[in-house]
């Protein structure tokens, strides 16, 4: 698990692309915030394994911050699609803490 995080893979989540990384670690496997989607992966395959909706409490610790990191996402993946042809993927991730955990 941790060579996978420590590597940024991509993978498809549903019609979207997670990244495994620490960021996104949480109990019970990855947020995907631009869908709000928690995934499991098989490391070893690199693929998803399961997903499911994230709950409520799950995604308050960003309630004040999701503006800003849903505009943020969306800049970001037009100009990926704008400058790097094939695959791409991008993942942005926002908090309220005020100490930025």
């Amino acid at each position: 698990a941790e060579h996978t995080e420590q590597g940024l893979y991509a993978v498809d989540v549903e019609d979207a692309k997670g990244i495994i990384c620490p960021q996104a670690k949480m109990e019970g496997g990855y947020l995907l915030p631009s869908t709000d989607t928690v995934f499991q992966v098989d490391h070893v395959e690199q693929k998803v394994t399961s997903t499911r909706p994230a709950t409520e409490e799950e995604m308050g610790a960003r309630s004040r911050s999701e503006p800003y990191r849903s505009e943020v996402q969306k800049v970001l993946k037009t100009y990926l699609g704008e400058h790097f042809l094939g695959q791409n993927a991008c993942c942005t991730y926002g908090t309220d803490n005020e100490d930025g955990s």
